[in-house]
């Protein structure tokens, strides 16, 4: 199936020829091939244009307008072809036509290489865009995930302190538990000694 990628190149091969036949004239070429090579190339353009739907939205202007160049260089050629199948009988006027339709190819070269040139500068500046774009993007990728350490420390430090916490209180609970235990010890130690004071007392008053 045909593609802009694969047919585009045969038409510039195309408009090539076309300039040479013109260039050629009359020694080398006669203006019925160059006239056949011209449908060809409209041929061509036309599937071109047609095809263009088949391409990302994005690329469409670019194509399109590079379609418009070909058919624009193809209508200027084939008026030279007109101009010159009517002069050709005037060896004087032949002379200077075919200096204009030369310096028309020229200007119409230069032209097609500054839309290139544009078209590049255009590629560059989105490349670039693209780069900084990513690197913004990774600055941040990183601030988030520092922010992410950060609040994990901070979830770490807090177990630590409820764990702490909960420690302190184990420990403040065992302290209360003793407190309570010596205070039953030494009541069981009075109430020992007040046994003791009182069978002695008991005693001496049997034997007296």
């Amino acid at each position: 199936m045909a593609t802009l990628l694969t047919l585009f190149p045969k038409s510039r091969k195309t408009l090539y020829d076309a300039r040479s036949l013109l260039h050629s004239l009359p020694s080398s070429s006669s203006p019925s091939l160059l006239s056949d090579t011209l449908d060809e190339l409209d041929r061509q353009t036309t599937i071109l244009h047609s095809l263009l739907l088949n391409e990302p939205p994005q690329d469409r202007p670019i194509w399109s307008r590079k379609i418009d160049e070909l058919r624009e260089e193809s209508k200027t050629l084939r008026s030279s072809l007109s101009t010159y199948t009517t002069q050709h009988y005037n060896p004087s006027q032949l002379h200077s036509q075919r200096s204009y339709l030369l310096s028309t190819g020229e200007s119409l070269r230069n032209r097609s290489q500054n839309n290139y040139t544009e078209e590049k500068r255009a590629e560059t500046r989105a490349v670039e865009e693209g780069v900084s774009l990513d690197q913004s993007l990774n600055m941040v990728d990183g601030m988030l995930r520092q922010g992410s350490e950060s609040l994990r420390a901070l979830s770490l430090q807090r177990n630590r302190l409820t764990g702490i916490r909960h420690l302190m209180v184990d420990i403040a609970s065992t302290l209360n538990l003793s407190t309570s235990t010596i205070r039953i010890i030494e009541r069981r130690d009075v109430q020992d000694k007040i046994l003791v004071f009182g069978g002695m007392v008991v005693v001496c008053v049997v034997i007296w």
